[in-house]
């Protein structure tokens, strides 16, 4: 466990209200952020399919 659990939790909830500003400034919403990294996963998969046949 961590020596300091209160810093590391407060530094845990400073970088996600960080990386929440950064995701409203570009106007990028949890859903289609999620949406496009499943697209990536699929295209990726597809890619090693096609290679191994």
């Amino acid at each position: 466990m961590p020596r300091n659990l209160g810093g590391t939790l407060l530094k845990i909830f400073i970088l996600s209200l960080v990386v929440g500003i950064v995701l409203s400034v570009f106007n990028i919403d949890p859903e289609g952020l999620l949406g496009a990294l499943g697209g990536t996963v699929e295209s990726i998969f597809n890619v090693l399919v096609d290679a191994l046949e």
